[in-house]
């Protein structure tokens, strides 16, 4: 039930152009598909653990929109639920100018880039001062 504050969840997503839209049309589904509510409800992610916290996503979120970023899905508190509630969101159209894509959110955030090819993905995975968990998913072994 966590909402994406532990230091292994996903920060950002990097996927090649010839997928791209399908997995971006797959994962707004899923993201749309998430409940969020008390943990004593039936829900797949609760609240944030503080109003700093909160803020801290807002910002981020607010940065990248500002910057030219799509909020397809999500992109603001959760007004209905009381608390440090944030709705589970998927921004496209990020780039590393974005605090989004360099920093650490600790929120229910998923940002992704397309990009051309794995070698420009290792790059800029490695394009920030912090060592945020990586994995590749390919078919190719």
């Amino acid at each position: 039930m966590n909402c994406g504050q532990i230091c292994t969840s996903i920060e950002r997503v990097y996927v090649e152009a010839p997928i791209y839209q399908a997995f971006v049309d797959k994962i707004v589904a899923r993201v749309n598909a998430i409940r969020q509510g008390k943990s004593t409800d039936e829900i797949d992610i609760g609240c944030l653990t503080s109003e700093a916290q909160l803020n801290k996503v807002a910002a981020q979120v607010d940065e990248a929109r500002a910057k030219g970023a799509k909020i397809l899905t999500g992109g603001g508190r959760n007004a209905n639920l009381p608390g440090y509630y944030y709705q589970p969101t998927v921004i496209v159209d990020v780039n590393h100018s974005m605090s989004i894509m360099t920093e650490e959110t600790f929120g229910p955030v998923i940002p992704i880039m397309q990009i051309n090819n794995p070698e420009e993905a290792l790059r800029l995975a490695n394009d920030c001062r912090y060592g945020l968990s990586a994995s590749i998913f390919s078919r190719d072994k």
